[in-house]
């Protein structure tokens, strides 16, 4: 029985390396082929997502409360955790980024920030197209308006 098995394994063996051999020449196309579909996918990615940068604004509201996240919520936005952390006093929403709000403000000696006004200064500073939002009214509309816009380009 083990001969058998042996005896069939090896046929096995054989048939795979002159199928391999024979569509060498074949599977070297595919690969080439693959390569430049990936290539040109990351090109069109690339420039998708230089359009989405252009085009996205970080939404900005110069406050943060339980109330406020609630409220948020119920109009569908996702909100990350960082919001509740001690220190977040503002909220941002920037859909390129994440789709969720993130909390401003809270600090770590690792972000390299001393205390949170030093924080708060960094993150204007990064940010490229602020949008400050009166109240939390503006800052959902805003929100749900920059979600609708590039769910639609998708």
């Amino acid at each position: 029985m083990n001969t058998v098995i042996t005896i069939l394994a090896i046929i096995v063996l054989v048939i795979v390396i002159i199928i391999a051999i024979s569509g060498s020449r074949n599977i070297r196309n595919f690969h080439d082929n693959i390569d430049k579909t990936l290539d040109n996918a990351w090109k069109d990615a690339g420039k998708y997502i230089e359009k989405i940068k252009s085009q996205t604004q970080t939404i900005i509201l110069k406050d943060n409360s339980p109330e406020i996240l609630e409220n948020i919520k119920s109009h569908g936005i996702n909100v990350c955790r960082c919001c509740e952390f001690r220190g977040s006093i503002w909220l941002n929403y920037n859909d390129y980024i994440t789709d969720m709000v993130h909390g401003v403000g809270y600090y770590s000696e690792e972000d390299g920030c001393k205390n949170q006004e030093e924080r708060i200064r960094c993150f204007i500073s990064e940010v490229k197209n602020p949008y400050y939002c009166n109240n939390i009214k503006e800052f959902i509309e805003k929100i749900l308006e920059q979600q609708k816009l590039h769910r639609n380009e998708i």
